[in-house]
């Protein structure tokens, strides 16, 4: 992935992106996790979740299983 500047990403921002991604997506599960215990429906990309046919959770914004 390439920054604004079109220069190669280096090492360091490659790491604290991946970081930052890893720490929202934890967020968002304990999040997730909250809404569940209290009766309600997840959310993802901001939208409310629904099941798919294999009653996983799926993103009706993105598509996205989890």
């Amino acid at each position: 992935m390439s920054n604004s500047n079109n220069r190669p990403e280096s090492a360091v921002d490659r790491a604290v992106r991946h970081h930052s991604e890893a720490v929202r997506e934890e967020r968002t599960q304990l999040a997730n996790d909250e809404r569940i215990a209290q009766g309600l429906t997840p959310k993802h990309c901001g939208v409310e979740a629904s099941t798919n046919r294999w009653g996983d959770w799926e993103c009706v914004k993105c598509g996205a299983d989890f």
